[in-house]
């Protein structure tokens, strides 16, 4: 009887399971469609910033002025990772953890089985920049009020270093922007659970960011927070010995090497014991080139300002170490993508300094309330000003001149054309603007490789990088034709060739 009835009670006991998840489905839906009705004001403002953004980069990518360096080496290990294959990348000839360690791209694998295609990854990248302004708003308008808060999200979509992290190829930093900053909105309203989600999500985005774990210890430690404070740093200096000391030497074969700060001591340690014991030689060097007083000053001024009244400003340090100390002098500019992880901390601590200066009792309530918003309109004024001058991204949009903005390449029928000539799985050599194109393949190299690939393709006009001129392909091409290759496709400046194996 008990096994009987152990058989027909399991149905109900499903039924019953299946009722509750559906009704734990519709309230937090129902939660959801709440929350949008109630802040409409900032999703309108995300859903605008996502479609810019993956407007803007989408053409940039049609423009064939995306990269196989980078965009090209993420779109194929997303690729390998969907087909699971090893992730080694043929366009630099590494494992693509051997560089940075950023597992959390396999979760990108899944929408490869869909659409297997680069322009995935830009409209990834900008859901993932655009969401991060929804955190934002949460964070100011809990102390400034709505439209403060929607003017300092406003901010944060404008920045200068989110504009062009957007219209920069595909980098994992983009990924660890919205987790950053629902990192920062959960520790402030002490949601623990979220706050220990959003850090493994961080660590999972890039080796670096265990030193904001660490940082964030450091926050929590000045709220009196020692547990928390205390696993926080140890995660992040355990996950960053790991990652930098075992996991990718692993997959390199190599010592981890990215890390250089030669004027401040041999290795990292010579480097760490610099800082504080010459903290004076560490402000020198942060500053010791004009490309790092600009971009510190781009920065800084205005944001930095008010920013530096807000203990969340600790979480700058490790940011701005890491870079303007650092040998390497493309982590020193403003343009790439290094700016992107800075941006919601900025605007979030300018949101708590602004909270912190209008707090002095002086103001009255009237003074307070007209502060606050006058500061945060300057802000936001800020960072269209430095749009217009920088001529960066967003500005395209008031050139009507800039007509291409809304249309195709003229080369690209050509080139599509071109490209189908091209089997899927065939191997090929390309000029860098190309391989985004092409690179949900398992081989696909530069032409400078000068790899004997069952195909060869070159576009006229488009950027010969890493090469110096057009000589250099017509001199790859014209000893690819004496080797034995015929062209197959020449059009429109496009030439494929092609050799079959053995011949």
């Amino acid at each position: 009887m008990p096994v009987v009835g152990g058989l027909l009670g399991e149905p109900y006991w499903y039924a019953g399971k299946v009722k509750y998840f559906k009704e734990t489905i519709k309230l937090y839906w129902r939660g959801f469609v709440t929350h949008v009705v109630a802040n409409r004001e900032i999703w309108l403002l995300v859903v605008v910033g996502f479609l810019a953004y993956s407007h803007l980069s989408l053409i940039r990518h049609w423009h064939f002025e995306s990269n196989g360096y980078d965009l090209g080496i993420f779109d194929q290990a997303i690729w390998k990772y969907s087909r699971f294959l090893p992730p080694e990348i043929t366009v630099h000839g590494k494992h693509i953890l051997g560089e940075h360690f950023h597992p959390i791209l396999i979760l990108l694998a899944p929408l490869y089985w869909i659409l297997p295609r680069a322009e995935v990854l830009l409209v990834v990248q900008a859901f993932a920049l655009s969401i991060a302004a929804l955190p934002v708003y949460l964070f100011a308008q809990k102390r400034l009020g709505k439209w403060p808060g929607l003017l300092l999200a406003a901010t944060y979509l404008t920045f200068w270093g989110i504009q062009l992290t957007a219209l920069y190829d595909f980098h994992e930093v983009s990924i660890a922007v919205p987790f950053l900053a629902w990192g920062i909105y959960a520790l402030d309203t002490q949601r623990w659970r979220q706050y220990w989600a959003s850090l493994a999500f961080l660590l999972l985005c890039k080796e670096n960011m265990s030193l904001l774990a660490v940082a964030f210890g450091v926050v929590l430690l000045w709220k009196r927070d020692y547990r928390r404070a205390l696993i926080s740093g140890l995660v992040g200096v355990v996950w960053f010995l790991l990652t930098v000391k075992l996991l990718i030497p692993y997959y390199a074969g190599e010592a981890y090497t990215f890390w250089k700060y030669s004027k401040l001591g041999d290795g990292v340690g010579g480097a760490l014991a610099t800082m504080f014991t010459k903290p004076i030689q560490v402000l020198g060097v942060m500053a010791d080139d004009v490309v790092k007083r600009e971009t510190l000053s781009l920065l800084l001024f205005p944001l930095g300002i008010v920013a530096v009244f807000s203990p969340l400003v600790i979480l700058l340090i490790p940011l701005l170490l890491e870079r303007f100390l650092s040998d390497i002098p493309n982590l020193w500019v403003a343009s790439y993508h290094y700016n992107a992880v800075v941006a919601p901390v900025l605007v979030m601590a300018a949101a708590d300094g602004i909270f912190r200066i209008t707090k002095v009792k002086a103001l009255g309530v009237r003074g307070k309330i007209h502060t606050i918003f006058v500061l945060s309109l300057l802000l936001f004024i800020a960072q269209i000003v430095t749009t217009i001058e920088k001529g960066y991204p967003l500005y395209s949009y008031t050139r009507t001149e800039k007509l291409e903005l809304f249309s195709y390449d003229k080369r690209w029928q050509d080139a599509r054309d071109a490209f189908r000539v091209i089997p899927d799985d065939a191997s090929v050599s390309s000029q860098d603007p190309i391989i985004p194109h092409l690179s949900t393949r398992k081989e696909i190299y530069s032409l400078k490789a000068e790899r004997d690939t069952d195909y060869y393709i070159r576009g006229e006009g488009l950027n010969v990088w890493p090469l110096v001129g057009e000589w250099d392909i017509d001199e790859i091409f014209n000893q690819r034709l004496s080797d034995g290759y015929r062209k197959v496709f020449e059009r429109g400046g496009w030439v494929v060739l092609y050799k079959e194996h053995g011949t």
